[in-house]
């Protein structure tokens, strides 16, 4: 018999709220991913679609109990710091319900208290929904298992992200400007996702790489792309990409179908001149 109750997830407003019979009767503030929505196996997103709670586990634990493979290990008090994706206190494991989420429980998607309770409010989990540890735990006692939870794709737009292809190290590039551009960039609210293969790690390591997207195949950089847009939704996002033996470097666009300052912009900017251009880029 289906109790009546569901929960939904706002990622836009980082919020659960808990409803009864239609009505809601308790919002929680939550924190989601750092890295946006979605539900590749290793992208550390917050799932979207809808899902059942399949597990309680923690019935009774003393609040901050930390869980390892979901078995106590120890209590974590407010004192020890908040280093670590900790999982405290309850955990509610979830279950996809969808084709699209249905890796749900392999990928240990969990909603659970945590030691980095100040953040509350702002996405910067590691895909699962963190909660406070009283929020969960009172949480826990209001729900059962096979409960649903439906969490929607956001709407809200938000920040700016700029791809950096791996051949910027490879045309020497980063004796150019780049870390010129780098700063520029990040002091204008950027954040970095520098896409390249396995032999350009140390390029990313030595630029202080926000992101890093290891890619398996050249062919797949628009795939990369587009799934890091749809899975951050940002207001702006362009790529820089070496173009061959010419010197120059391809600054385009790769949000064309939005609006405002930069939309459909396509620049060829001589390689010399990279750092100087941060300044034109970081006003968009």
């Amino acid at each position: 018999m289906k109790s009546g109750r569901r929960l939904i997830v706002d990622v836009d407003r980082q919020t659960l709220e808990l409803f009864e019979g239609g009505s809601p009767v308790r919002t929680f503030e939550v924190s989601t991913s750092a890295w946006g929505v979605g539900s590749r196996e290793g992208s550390f997103r917050t799932p979207l679609g809808k899902f059942r709670i399949c597990e309680k586990i923690g019935s009774g634990a003393e609040a901050g109990t930390v869980f390892k493979s979901r078995e106590p290990a120890g209590v974590w008090t407010p004192g020890d710091g908040a280093e670590g994706d900790m999982i405290l206190s309850r955990i509610l494991r979830l279950e996809g319900l969808e084709d699209g989420n249905a890796n749900t429980y392999d990928r240990y998607v969990y909603i659970h208290g945590t030691n980095d309770e100040e953040r509350i409010g702002t996405p910067v989990s590691h895909g699962c929904v963190r909660l406070r540890n009283a929020d969960v735990i009172e949480l826990f006692d209001l729900v059962e298992v096979g409960d649903l939870l439906e969490i929607p794709a956001p709407t809200r737009v938000c920040g700016k992200l700029c791809f950096i292809s791996g051949d910027m190290k490879r045309a020497g590039a980063y004796k150019c400007g780049c870390p010129e551009l780098f700063e520029t960039l990040r002091s204008g609210g950027w954040r970095l996702v520098f896409v390249i293969s396995e032999t350009d790690r140390e390029f990313a390591a030595a630029e202080e790489a926000d992101e890093v997207e290891i890619l398996k195949q050249s062919s797949m950089v628009e795939d990369v792309l587009d799934d890091w847009i749809e899975a951050l939704r940002p207001e702006r996002a362009v790529f820089l990409e070496v173009l061959g033996e010419a010197g120059e470097v391809l600054v385009r666009d790769v949000r064309p179908g939005c609006g405002g300052e930069g939309a459909g912009l396509e620049r060829r900017v001589d390689l010399a001149g990279i750092g100087e251009f941060g300044e034109e880029l970081g006003r968009l």
